[in-house]
């Protein structure tokens, strides 16, 4: 109410702060727009920011003087996701599900969802091409996570002297590349709470994943918005060290996830959270993505995949051979064949062929 009345009177963003000999400080930031933290962010314009050199990274959202906080989502290696209701938790999630599915092909990156929300937060990504599995009942879920471990013990025995993660492997064997896989579990409680046999499972193989699948290249997305010590289990916490929290009620609830209070200090501002990476914690804007954005990223993608399904390394060549006279830039190529392959399909063609993307000649 103090941060709140303040704001309200000077205009400004009011944050509390507390250091480790527990004192409280008020710290007002600069003017929203300015230099503090932005009110709304459009997730469009923080994925176009995104740089092209790391196609998995993800935008966490906007601090303050507008600085853009992103990260390569291999190097979480695993997030956990907490937040009241209607605090942009989902939202926050569906804007990374939507950039790294437009950002990267199912050879690269592949999706297993868990929603049990019944599927009604992740349900639209049921059939896009990066989707290899769909769950949405507990039982359906501990099975799928039963799989996933297989695929981490399977591939590890792959690399045992052969290299030491996926990075090694698809470097050293590019004809046998393998893609990056991300579990996403939304709503976390009710698959802990399922039944008492069921948890202690669901923690034991968790608790794995985290502890040595990150070689494999599997990462998971947790995200909760209840919070209590069976959700937030050692073994499940404890190897995430990344978390993204928003608006929580209770000061035992933030203390479970940043073992502080700042999450009970959000002010109940939609979008607005705590982000803490490998370094210290950070408050940001996280990005807003609407339905329509998130259909049409969607929509881009199946198409693209069909387009490129139907489309050959033959018809590319006849396309450079005769409409463009066999010789000719990468920006000519790709207008020439919009509609017809997606962008990263040609790429990985091109380079396929040993061409440096700058001047295809036929």
């Amino acid at each position: 109410h103090v941060c709140e009345n303040l704001q309200n009177g000077v205009g400004r963003t009011i944050r509390l702060h507390e250091d480790e000999e527990y004192n409280l400080f008020l710290i007002a930031n600069l003017k929203t727009g300015i230099g503090g933290v932005p009110k709304v962010v459009k997730w469009t314009d923080v994925h176009d920011q995104l740089p092209a050199s790391k196609p998995l990274a993800v935008a966490i959202g906007v601090a303050v003087n507008n600085k853009l906080v992103y990260q390569d989502s291999r190097t979480w290696p695993h997030i956990f996701v907490a937040g009241s209701t209607n605090m942009g938790k989902s939202n926050q999630v569906k804007s990374w599900i939507c950039s790294l599915m437009l950002r990267n092909t199912p050879d690269q990156v592949q999706f297993y969802f868990i929603d049990l929300k019944r599927g009604l937060a992740l349900g639209k990504f049921k059939n896009i091409p990066h989707c290899a599995g769909f769950a949405k009942q507990p039982e359906e879920a501990a099975e799928m996570i039963r799989e996933i471990v297989k695929i981490g013990r399977k591939r590890l025995d792959s690399f045992e002297e052969k290299c030491e993660d996926l990075i090694g492997w698809n470097a050293q064997f590019p004809h046998q590349r393998l893609p990056y896989i991300y579990v996403i579990i939304d709503e976390l409680f009710d698959l802990m709470n399922a039944n008492p046999e069921l948890r202690g499972e669901m923690i034991s193989l968790i608790g794995e994943i985290h502890r040595q699948h990150r070689a494999a290249g599997i990462h998971d997305i947790l995200s909760t918005q209840i919070i209590n010590k069976q959700v937030a289990d050692i073994q499940i916490i404890g190897n995430a060290p990344s978390r993204c929290c928003f608006s929580l009620p209770g000061l035992s609830q933030s203390m479970l996830v940043l073992n502080n209070g700042r999450a009970t200090t959000l002010l109940d501002h939609p979008g607005r959270c705590v982000y803490r990476g490998r370094g210290s914690d950070v408050i940001v804007q996280s990005p807003w993505i609407t339905d329509k954005e998130v259909q049409d990223s969607i929509d881009m993608v199946i198409a693209g995949h069909q387009a490129s399904q139907e489309f050959t390394p033959d018809d590319l060549w006849r396309v450079i051979l005769h409409n463009l006279g066999g010789l000719a830039a990468y920006r000519e190529v790709k207008d020439a064949c919009v509609g017809q392959i997606s962008e990263y399909r040609l790429k990985k063609w091109l380079k396929g062929a040993e061409y440096n993307l700058s001047l295809i000649h036929i």
